[in-house]
């Protein structure tokens, strides 16, 4: 029997249920040790594990010289927390005024440690000590088991009894101890503890001095201050002796949005408030809208809702603009029966001063008609007569252009008429100076601009193929125009020599704009006028004179090409494969087969192509293979 001593705090619950058979015998039977000179106390202590799985642990514990199943063996979960460094893992149980805490390493499970102290008082009154299972087997072979015996002075400052657990955040299934110095001679509970707010629960003695208090479920309340009297006259104390714990989880509001003291928060936005744990009951959630849980000044109105248990929504009517809003979470909420919020929850945000949303035309646009309106979109409501005096539309750095202000009804859209057309191919800029006033108050903190350039007279910048080109592509014919065109003008309008009508095709890319594609199929070593009659437009209708230019195509060329899927393609070499290719304008076609070793193969898969253009080294690469090939031939090409 090895001699040491431990400490820990609480006891697991099937512990009490083990000792609640045996609390009769326990109280009359259980004798009073280390209640003389020595103020100790002495506890056996034996630990189990499983031989085949070391993380199942049992315990065994009794006063010194009683028998082991005075208190029986219990499952001891270990799950009551982990040591500082996370390398311990522990369970803790009461026996004798003693807390004992069993610790065992969480990668090495044979290492076992036992730690001892009074019922509330200091761990490091016997420090931790290393227990190892060698004692013996049990009688089926299935655990090993060590022993150790601890003693504990009963209490350090001499006190007649110690409460536990104390502190802000108790479980709420924690277990009360009340460890007396010495035993108070009397088995009702209830008569010598009183608990004050009072909860449902049952006492049960663990041994002649230790009396242990099992609230019944849920438990204790969340965020209660509980206050416990051992009475003096009962417990043969010479006062009655009080302690105060508070259970965790007390209500509070852990995330609001708008956070306190955000600014510029629109006036669509809605709030969230997001509480540390549940608050409505679950049948809250299918009552649709939901009692008021916040207070406005100024108020507000609007509806709130319940997203979850624990998210409160609240969708404003009339957030208004410009305004700084204090709101609050009442004391007392709660929906459930566990929980009120202590104190109010307060903050504060303001919504989104005067400020504005879009110019039309935006900031850099080309190619503006000049009989274009300017139009200016603000977040919120105006003040019209200070939004009219400060925003102006001038010619690059010229005078103010004279015009009208028309308004939206909502007064949060003005539109500016110039007085007279806008220059063509004119930069102008708009600017709206800062301070202007909102209708609810507020002004814009800063200047905003918008600069635009006009469209300019339509013109044929350039075409492809030149005119006067001798080694021009027979595939198509591309116009370029300073001006986005109407491509519908074109219709009709445009001819090549030597083609009929009806095989020119004419097309433009919403992207491009400013180009015309005539689709043609060319010969080649031919000379071809393209002519473009006047009255083609620009998407003004602005028209253009005609024009017309020639050219000539290239002499044929020979080409080759693979009939393959993609640059890597895959062919089975069970069965005979037929390679397609295209030919024109060759006698032969040569052929080489060639077997690449992986350092070759590998980069060609990387990049994705044999021979190419590598956007990465921003360069041609070619390729060719370094051995030898296995076979070459000659296909030739008929007439």
């Amino acid at each position: 029997m090895k001699r040491g001593a431990a400490i820990a705090h609480g006891i697991i619950a099937a512990l009490v249920l083990a000792l609640a058979f045996s609390a009769g015998a326990g109280v009359a039977g259980a004798q009073e040790r280390g209640t003389g000179d020595n103020d100790t106390v002495d506890v056996d202590v034996r630990v189990w594990q499983q031989v085949r799985d070391p993380l199942r642990i049992h315990i065994s514990a009794r006063p010194e010289g009683v028998r082991w199943d005075t208190l029986g063996t219990v499952r001891l979960l270990l799950d009551d927390g982990l040591s500082s460094d996370r390398a311990y893992r522990f369970g803790d149980i009461t026996v004798e005024g003693v807390e004992v805490r069993v610790r065992q390493h969480v990668r090495d499970p044979l290492r076992i440690h036992i730690s001892a102290r009074p019922v509330g008082g200091d761990w490091d009154v016997v420090g931790t000590i290393r227990l190892l299972l060698d004692d013996g087997h049990s009688t089926s072979g299935n655990y090993r088991y060590g022993d150790i015996t601890v003693a504990v002075p009963l209490a350090t400052d001499g006190a007649p009894v110690v409460v536990s657990p104390g502190g802000e955040e108790v479980p709420r299934l924690a277990i009360l101890t009340i460890a007396f110095r010495k035993s108070p001679g009397l088995t009702d509970g209830s008569r010598l503890v009183s608990i004050d707010p009072p909860v449902e629960g049952s006492f049960v003695w663990a041994d002649a001095r230790t009396l242990l208090f099992q609230p019944a479920y849920p438990g204790w309340q969340r965020g209660q201050q509980y206050r416990v009297r051992v009475d003096a006259g009962r417990a043969g104390l010479d006062e009655d002796h009080e302690h105060t714990f508070t259970v965790e989880g007390g209500l509070e509001v852990a995330h609001v949005i708008p956070g306190d003291g955000d600014t510029g928060v629109p006036a669509n936005a809605q709030l969230l408030v997001q509480f540390n744990r549940s608050v409505a009951a679950l049948t809250v959630l299918q009552e649709g809208p939901a009692p008021p849980v916040l207070e406005f000044d100024p108020p507000i109105e609007g509806h709130g809702e319940w997203l979850n248990t624990s998210l409160y929504r609240f969708i404003p009517d009339d957030l208004q603009p410009s305004t700084t809003y204090s709101v609050r979470v009442p004391a007392g909420l709660t929906s459930a029966a566990d929980g009120v919020l202590e104190s109010d929850f307060t903050w504060s945000f303001t919504t989104s001063q005067p400020a504005i949303d879009r110019f039309e035309p935006g900031d850099g646009t080309t190619f503006v008609e000049p009989n274009t309106l300017i139009v200016v979109t603000f977040n919120q409501p105006m003040d019209r007569a200070s939004v009219e005096t400060g925003l102006v539309l001038r010619e690059a750095e010229g005078e103010a252009i004279a015009g009208s202000f028309e308004w939206d009804e909502g007064s949060t859209v003005v539109t500016f008429t110039p007085d007279e057309p806008l220059e063509l191919s004119a930069s102008y800029q708009v600017s709206a100076a800062a301070g202007l006033r909102g209708a609810h108050g507020g002004e814009m903190p800063s200047a905003r601009g918008a600069r635009f350039e006009t469209i300019g007279l339509p013109e044929l910048v350039l075409t492809s193929p030149e005119d006067g080109a001798t080694d021009a592509s027979p595939y198509s014919v591309s116009l370029y125009y300073n001006n986005p065109m109407d491509i519908e003008s074109f219709e009709g309008r445009v001819s090549v020599s030597g083609i009929d009508p009806e095989d020119i095709e004419l097309d433009s890319y919403y992207w491009r704009p400013n180009e015309v594609y005539v689709r043609v199929q060319l010969k080649p070593s031919t000379t071809y006028t393209v002519r473009i009659a006047e009255g083609v437009r620009d998407r003004g209708g602005r028209p253009l004179p005609a024009y017309e230019f020639s050219f000539t195509t290239r002499d044929p060329r020979p080409s080759l090409s693979l009939a393959a899927p993609a640059s890597f393609s895959t062919f089975s070499a069970s069965r005979e494969q037929v390679l397609h290719y295209h030919a024109a304008r060759l006698d032969d076609v040569r052929f080489r087969l060639y077997r690449l070793s992986d350092s070759e193969a590998e980069p060609l898969l990387r990049r994705g192509f044999i021979d190419g253009w590598s956007p990465t080294t921003r360069s041609h690469i070619s390729f060719w293979p370094e051995g030898e090939a296995l076979r070459g031939w000659t296909a030739e090409i008929p007439e």
